[in-house]
């Protein structure tokens, strides 16, 4: 005998994994509170804080939540913004979080209501989150690196933010900092932060290159956020340089007192940069330091420069390897 359709589907769907479903809605007394605790907490001494790490996944993320029932309220006006999304405060009202701050991020370009939009920013935080893993096993700094992990979350039916998504991630309330950017510009006082940089390079065999490091130093630890990674074949969206952006990098990189010697470089041949170094964060290509021809021609000084220092009697095959 044949099943009803509605039994059929009800069976299918006891048998799918429940996907969490978590809201937000930005209620106007609710905001107002939020943001007068805010204020008030501002006011007090600028004292080293310790960061919130008690939701941690995988030892490295710094998480929304375990459960499934979160929730957070909102300032209904924007307090940052970066290249190309607008940043607004927020307090979570559910979950193991309830009572600290989150912040929600949003498109300048306007609304969105597929989570497909946010799939390059969760798959640099997850491959970045790999690479500071292992880093952090190294032992090389006093604290550890983590990185927040940003979800994509649905408004509250009923409110102005109804079925738009947007990513929500824990607050970074230390002392923030950009230590670099996808261009190659690095930061004073940002040492550690580069070893990290060069690490990404050395770890995936030239491969990729983890970058534009910006988020809280505390007292106890780093938090970073918004990270990109860099890839041989742009895989990471619009501000993955590729190959030319990773070569670029490494040509500006300084080697700090945090990297080993041993650590891999590019080919001397690739170590001219092609862009300029600025702070910012840079969409699909950097402003160009040099013509094709002056590139050209300082490429064919650089390998004549590395072939005066060649052993005589070197194999041409060990040459082609340096190039």
């Amino acid at each position: 005998m044949k099943r009803p359709a509605a039994a059929k589907a009800k069976s299918l769907a006891a048998k799918q994994p429940k996907v969490p479903k978590v809201t937000l809605v930005p209620v106007a007394k609710q905001c107002k509170v939020v943001k007068k605790q805010m204020k008030e907490k501002e006011k007090g001494p600028a004292a080293k804080t310790e960061a919130p790490i008690s939701v941690l996944k995988d030892g490295v993320l710094v998480a929304n939540r375990r459960d499934r029932h979160c929730h957070a309220v909102w300032e209904s006006v924007k307090f940052a913004q970066g290249e190309f999304r607008y940043v607004y405060r927020g307090k979570y009202d559910k979950g193991e979080r309830i009572g600290e701050e989150c912040v929600r991020k949003e498109f300048k370009t306007g609304c969105v209501y597929e989570s497909s939009f946010f799939k390059n920013d969760i798959k640099a935080v997850q491959r970045a989150a790999q690479i500071v893993k292992k880093f952090n096993a190294l032992g090389l700094l006093n604290k550890p690196i983590y990185v927040n992990e940003p979800e994509v979350w649905v408004g509250d039916a009923g409110c102005s933010l109804a079925g738009q998504r947007m990513l929500v991630e824990p607050m970074i309330k230390g002392e923030y900092f950009k230590f670099n950017s996808n261009t190659g510009y690095a930061a004073a006082d940002s040492e550690a932060m580069q070893a990290l940089s060069h690490f990404s390079f050395h770890e995936s065999g030239g491969k990729c290159l983890l970058c534009d490091l910006q988020g809280g130093r505390y007292s106890n630890c780093y938090i970073l956020t918004d990270p990109v990674i860099l890839s041989e074949g742009k895989e990471f969206g619009p501000t993955d340089l590729g190959e030319k952006g990773i070569n670029n990098f490494m040509a500006h990189h300084k080697c700090t007192r945090f990297c080993d010697p041993k650590w891999s470089l590019p080919a001397p041949v690739n170590l001219i940069p092609a862009f300029k170094p600025v702070s910012g964060t840079t969409f699909g290509a950097g402003i160009p330091v040099f013509s094709s021809s002056q590139m050209q021609k300082l490429q064919e000084e650089v390998r004549k420069c590395w072939e005066k220092h060649l052993p005589k009697g070197t194999p041409g095959s060990v040459r082609v390897q340096l190039t």
